[in-house]
């Protein structure tokens, strides 16, 4: 078994993440010596940071997403779209800004959204259903 520090137990619980995530990832995850003489261990999508000897964790979170590669063209397209929009701003039609509180009181509201962990985690499921989606799919 592993133990959880105080500050591991909150960060896994604040990203959704289950102690079996961690267990799993002690057994088959890829593990690499990180600083203070703790171990960075990362499984499917998260990386847990533990203490020397691997049996407490420190913390968690979600693992970085690897960089891709972009070609020549679309790199190329990209910078000629901003260069005529640099020189035709008129052709930005327009722009959403959206704002979601990350506040702790988004947090510290558990279950007052039915089926969603809190009330952070359902204002960002919304937006990206009812917002994000209806804009990709609508055309």
């Amino acid at each position: 078994t592993i133990l959880s520090s105080e500050h591991g137990q909150l960060r896994r619980e604040q990203r959704d993440i289950d102690k079996r995530d961690l267990q799993r990832a002690l057994k088959y995850g890829r593990r690499e010596s990180a600083w203070g003489e703790r171990w960075l261990v990362e499984y499917d999508g998260i990386t847990f940071i533990t203490d020397s000897t691997m049996r407490r964790e420190v913390t968690a979170y979600p693992s970085p997403l690897p960089e891709i590669p972009v070609d020549f063209s679309a790199m190329d397209g990209h910078e000629k779209a901003k260069r005529l929009l640099q020189q035709k701003p008129e052709l930005s039609t327009s722009h959403t800004v959206i704002v979601i509180d990350n506040s702790g009181s988004m947090l510290g509201k558990k279950n007052d959204v039915h089926l969603y962990r809190d009330s952070q985690n359902a204002a960002f499921s919304m937006t990206a259903l009812e917002f994000v989606a209806e804009q990709l799919l609508s055309n």
